[in-house]
């Protein structure tokens, strides 16, 4: 068995490294860390037994490594060897991080310490129902700063769960650079909670069996500290924080959100010495590492933790201080408690910079796909909302944010950004008319304004003077702008690269209902999102694009 798996995986990393290539936003590097542990696990465990009562389940909660599951799959003939070259395709099943519409996939993962919490309750569910079947669940080191991880790991020690194996694939490395020193001390951790804890070479199937074999033999919670390397196999990126050979290339012809941000944040650092930077573990990511890179004092990385983020961020201003705390949109939300109960409720000023929003997150697919955050951030009480258009509006409201006193959230996308804005100062608080029309007021927030302007040409080509609106606060709205809107085109329609439920669309709504009512449509996403090769690609898939905005304008003018 040992050389099956081993045959198994050194095909598959074949595969990987190829599909790296086809398609460069795999992460590879994660990938590579665990392809030895979830081939061992599939030639080893009944995750194939069609009898729910007796199968073994697989989870694999550090989502990211999706593309090692995929390849040993393909290995294994349950995906044909051709779906793997249409990996991050919106319409294949190979999405970035794995969905449950796929054989032996549980669990649709993505969110780090989520798929741990949810092996616990399979676990207990499986036991419940005097299930034969075992739950098996790989776990990222880095995955562990999750305050969820340690709520999960001390009701696994509680509940004694026997039919649980928590593999741990420690290669030492997230996303920023090496692992929390506070690791170290991982064994000792899990020991105190009352863990069985077996160590062994992750890259070597016969010392994993063997480790399985023992964990099998403990009454008991066990967790298997496989010790592993990133990016194993491919010299370009072993044993560092790259997960990728090729750069990913961002989106020609368009300038970067995130780039913008990084650019502002150094510049308000310059202005504001009581400047403090909070990330969780995205500073590359997010370009926050540029101002850690001029103002190491003022910069902190509390690792995969949102939620402490946003803790340490309202002590920081309880303090006296000007702290920004800044994360992937989607993770954002996952503190959004903290940021009601402790940043909203006590009128902070802190503010919050969520990055990768809406589609521009295009590879990593649903779970890191946010489209509810507006509707989310908006309701709260003194939360102010900020969607800027383009990279010039996202400095410059990064900036004017910096002078307001109070709690905000500022929308950000990843790199798609159409320039749409111009020269002119940002305002809180206030709308921007980008083109005058009379027939139909357009209002959008973010890039989607691009295709709004497209659309606004084509309809005057159709003989229909279409208005653009830039919403670029969303929360205090611009209810005069849009009354004004309403009463001169008599018709609105709303875009924007959010659900239609509570953002852009909702908000709009609710102005003219009180305000001014007139036909109103809305255009947005319905649903959760997908894998993509770029986003301008997942736009078009939703059908999010100018040929829709023009489609619904005139059958507003229309009457229908």
């Amino acid at each position: 068995m040992v050389n099956k798996i081993k045959e198994v995986s050194d095909r598959a990393r074949s595969i990987l490294t190829g599909l790296s290539l086809i398609d460069p936003h795999t992460h590879l590097g994660s990938s590579l860390s665990s392809l030895d542990i979830l081939a061992t696990l599939y030639l080893m465990v009944n995750a194939f037994d069609e009898d729910p009562l007796k199968r073994d389940y697989i989870i694999l909660s550090k989502g990211h490594a999706a593309p090692a599951l995929y390849a040993i799959l393909s290995e294994l003939g349950v995906i044909n060897k051709s779906e793997l070259m249409m990996i991050n395709e919106p319409w294949s099943p190979l999405q970035g991080h794995p969905e449950t519409k796929l054989p032996t996939v549980p669990v649709s993962t993505g969110s780090l310490a989520q798929g741990l919490s949810t092996a616990v309750g399979l676990a207990r569910g499986l036991l419940a129902k005097g299930a034969s079947g075992n739950v098996f669940v790989v776990v990222g080191d880095g995955e562990l700063d999750e305050g969820q991880a340690w709520e999960a790991l001390m009701d696994a020690a509680e509940a004694r769960l026997s039919n649980l194996y928590v593999i741990i694939d420690y290669n030492g490395v997230q996303l920023d650079g090496p692992v929390r020193g506070v690791k170290a001390a991982l064994v000792d951790m899990l020991k105190a909670l009352g863990f069985a804890v077996i160590e062994c070479d992750g890259h070597d199937p016969g010392e994993l069996i063997d480790a399985l074999i023992q964990a099998h033999g403990v009454n008991g919670p066990k967790a298997i500290i496989a010790r592993t390397i990133r990016g194993r196999g491919v010299s370009e990126i072993e044993g560092t924080s790259r997960q990728r050979i090729l750069d990913d290339g961002g989106e020609p012809g368009f300038g970067s959100m995130r780039d913008a941000v990084g650019k502002a944040l150094l510049e308000a650092g310059e202005r504001y010495r009581d400047l403090y930077v909070i990330t969780a573990d995205v500073g590359g990511s997010t370009r926050a590492i540029w101002f850690k890179e001029k103002y190491p004092d003022r910069y902190i990385d509390v690792g995969i933790a949102e939620q402490h983020m946003i803790g340490v961020a309202s002590g920081l201003a309880i303090a006296g201080l000007r702290p920004v705390a800044i994360a992937f949109s989607m993770f954002v939300m996952r503190a959004w408690e903290q940021v009601r109960n402790t940043v909203a409720r006590m009128n902070l000023n802190v503010k919050i910079i969520g990055t990768h929003a809406g589609l521009s997150d295009y590879a990593d697919g649903a779970s890191h796909q946010v489209l509810e955050d507006l509707s989310l951030m908006r309701t709260l009480p003194n939360m102010t909302v900020v969607v800027p258009a383009d990279p010039n509006e996202a400095g410059k409201a990064i900036l004017a944010l910096m002078e307001h006193q109070g709690p905000a959230y500022v929308r950000i996308g990843r790199d798609y950004g159409p320039r749409i804005t111009g020269d002119g100062e940002f305002r809180i608080g206030r709308a921007t008319v980008l083109r005058d029309g009379d027939d139909v007021a357009i209002v959008g927030s973010g890039p989607v304004l691009w295709d709004a302007l497209m659309a606004a040409e084509e309809l005057g080509k159709l003989g229909v003077s279409a208005m653009v609106i830039n919403l670029s606060t969303l929360k205090p709205i611009d209810a005069d702008t849009i009354i004004k809107a309403a009463k001169k085109t008599g018709a609105l329609l709303t875009v924007e690269e959010h659900s239609t439920t509570g953002g852009v669309g909702s908000a709009v709504a609710e102005v003219v209902a009180q305000g001014y009512p007139v036909p109103i449509r809305m255009i947005g996403v319905n649903g959760f999102g997908r894998s993509g090769r770029s986003t301008r690609q997942l736009m078009e898939y939703m059908n999010l694009t100018h040929r829709r905005i023009v489609e619904e304008a005139l059958r507003l003018v229309k009457g229908e």
